[in-house]
This record gives C-alpha cells, structure tokens and sequence, in this order.
C-alpha cells in the first residue's frame, strides 16, 4: 500500500521545471540530481534548513508560482518517518 502510494504521488505531480530564477542549490549533487525537473517540496524544505537552497527574490513570488517548481509527493523520508 505504501509503495503504491509512492508511485502514484510521484507520477501526478512529475514533470519539467526551470526553478533556476527563483532558487539557487548551493549542493551540486542536488542540483545535478534535479536540474530541468520539479524538487520535491520535502527535499527543497530540508536543502533549505541545511543551508543547501537559497530562495531569490521574493518568496512571495516562489509560492505563487510553487506548482510549476515543486512536486508534492510522498517521499522515501515520509516512508522511514512512518516506519
């Protein structure tokens, strides 16, 4: 049940995305790993209380445009947390 709920979230809401003008990955392996797609929301959060993303500009701004940027799945952090 888990696993399918993994998949299924992450096929949604997959898709290109340029975050480039509204973040900025300080860690190269994050940046490799999503360049030219959608970050997970739980990934960006942590990259960003690690001091590994920065927010340009206005945060304003990032939110509003938050579905073009982000993907809002269930992650394999979510599935240790509850395990």
């Amino acid at each position: 049940f888990l696993l399918g709920l993994v998949v299924s979230s992450r096929i949604h809401d997959d898709g290109p995305a340029d975050w480039n003008q509204h973040l900025t990955i300080h860690d190269a392996g994050l940046a490799k790993a999503y360049k030219g797609k959608k970050i997970p929301i739980a990934t960006a959060i942590e990259a960003y209380l690690a001091g590994k993303l920065d927010v340009n500009g206005d945060l304003l701004e990032v939110w509003l445009n938050r579905n073009r940027i982000f993907r809002f799945c269930v992650t394999l952090g979510h599935l240790k947390f509850f395990v």
